[in-house]
């Protein structure tokens, strides 16, 4: 019983020992290095509207993650143009959960507005597993532009790819076709096939 007790009474002056050593490394003792004061990290300065750089990065604006842009904010937006994004398939949160298709760029991934050269471009990720760099400038429904766009670059050996030019009034395929409202892949033969008098029909029309 003796010895135990010996032992125990070992045991509790050694953490003892150590909780004071530790105390003492701390600062807590006269010859101890005192622990620096932890301060917080300064607010990022805010992005020069002038010039070329980074306006607004990814995610929320700064390393702070309290960037929102510079006001005063107006109060409404307009809608000067649209992107797709696009989709890509995500295997879930969880690993029981189904794979399924996400679009967009989701929460955290607000574009970075960028100046380079002068012009302003949107820096866009989305979960179609693809980085869009877009011009703001752009006008897609210019022709011109859109032409002298491709004619620019071609100058320059450059091939120019993805949304050059729309025309807000041109006619959906459909309606210039006059298609059933029915979708197509679910026709079969006997819609398809008019008959033999209309064939008839059709073909003198096309002479």
């Amino acid at each position: 019983m003796r010895r135990r007790r010996s032992v125990a009474l070992l045991v509790l002056c050694a953490v003892l020992a150590l909780v004071v050593w530790r105390v003492a490394a701390c600062g807590a003792g006269d010859g101890g290095e005192r622990r620096r004061a932890v301060r917080p990290v300064p607010p990022p300065p805010a992005p020069a509207v002038a010039g070329d750089g980074v306006k607004v990065g990814t995610f929320l604006g700064n390393y702070g993650r309290r960037y929102y842009g510079q006001g005063p904010a107006p109060r409404r937006l307009d809608v000067l143009w649209k992107v797709k994004l696009g989709s890509g398939w995500s295997s879930g949160k969880y690993e029981d959960d189904p794979p399924s298709r996400w679009a967009g760029s989701g929460w955290t991934g607000q574009p970075s507005v960028v100046v380079d050269q002068g012009r302003t471009y949107v820096v866009a990720p989305s979960y179609g597993y693809k980085l869009r760099k877009i011009d703001a400038d752009y006008d897609p429904s210019d022709r011109l532009a859109a032409m002298s766009f491709l004619q620019k670059h071609a100058a320059k050996g450059q091939v120019v790819t993805g949304l050059l030019y729309v025309d807000p009034e041109s006619d959906d395929m459909h309606a210039h076709l006059d298609t059933v409202e029915r979708p197509l892949n679910t026709l079969d033969a006997g819609d398809l096939c008019p008959g033999s008098s209309a064939l008839e029909k059709i073909n003198a029309s096309l002479r």
